[in-house]
């Protein structure tokens, strides 16, 4: 207990730690530093960016914007979008195991 009555807890301080070496820093600070230390590292900063990959080609990129653009490059693809379609339709993907309904909107409904 503190002198006015209160508890004082008691907790582990946060640790950093460098994904290259496995050295733990206090302070972030101190791990920017240290990761000068590592300059075969392909990446600038304390982590490497998230990649996303291809999945027609493999090649990689930060961000799903860029992969967007890059995919508008494989004309020969026969579906649209980051993934290839699964070979099941949406609605089952969804959960929906009814079959769909076709409605032709130029016909009158049933029983008009």
């Amino acid at each position: 207990m503190d002198d006015d009555g209160t508890s004082l807890s008691l907790s582990l301080p946060e640790t950093w730690d460098c994904i290259v070496c496995g050295k733990h820093f206090c302070k972030k600070k101190s791990l920017g530093g240290h990761m000068n230390r590592h300059p075969e590292r392909p990446w600038r900063g304390l982590y490497p960016p998230p990649t996303e990959a291809c999945v027609v080609c493999g090649k990689r990129f930060v961000s799903k914007k860029a992969l967007g653009d890059h995919m508008n490059q494989h004309t020969e693809r026969s579906c649209r979008g980051l993934l290839p379609p699964t070979g099941e339709p949406a609605a089952a993907r969804n959960g929906n195991t009814t079959a769909p309904l076709l409605i032709d909107l130029n016909q009158l409904a049933p029983g008009e």
